[in-house]
Parts: structure tokens; C-alpha cells; sequence
């Protein structure tokens, strides 16, 4: 039988955080593909759905557009 190691807690406590920070940030993701969606449905601009999130112009641009392909 292998026995396997013992992680120090400090490990342990960085793989949990890294993983709810990937949960967040996937979450993030999802938020904010609704927003844009839901402001230039609503009649915002791609600039201003971009201030309104703080991302440029283009990455709304980015987000609309793959959300139209899906």
C-alpha cells in the first residue's frame, strides 16, 4: 500500500482558495455575459455597457458576439 504524504495546513489552505477562486471567477463570468446581454437588449451602448462594467468597448463587443454564436 503507497502511502501518501501529509500536506501542511498551508497547502491545503491555498488549493481551497485557489479553487474558490476559479469558482468566482467563473461565477464573474456568467455575471457579467448576463449584464451585457440584458444592457445592449435594454438599448446601451457597447460603450456604455463598457463603463457601466468597467471593460472596454471591445471586450463587450467580444461578449456580445459570443454570446450571439451560442
Amino acid at each position: 500500500m503507497t502511502k501518501h504524504p501529509e500536506f501542511p495546513g498551508t497547502v491545503t489552505e491555498a488549493l481551497r482558495a485557489r479553487q474558490a477562486a476559479r469558482e468566482a471567477d467563473a461565477k464573474a463570468e456568467q455575471a457579467t455575459e448576463s449584464a451585457v446581454c440584458a444592457l445592449l437588449h435594454d438599448g446601451y451602448t457597447v460603450r456604455d455597457a463598457g463603463a457601466l462594467l468597467g471593460l472596454s468597448p471591445q471586450r463587450i463587443s467580444q461578449i456580445a458576439a459570443r454570446e450571439k454564436a451560442a
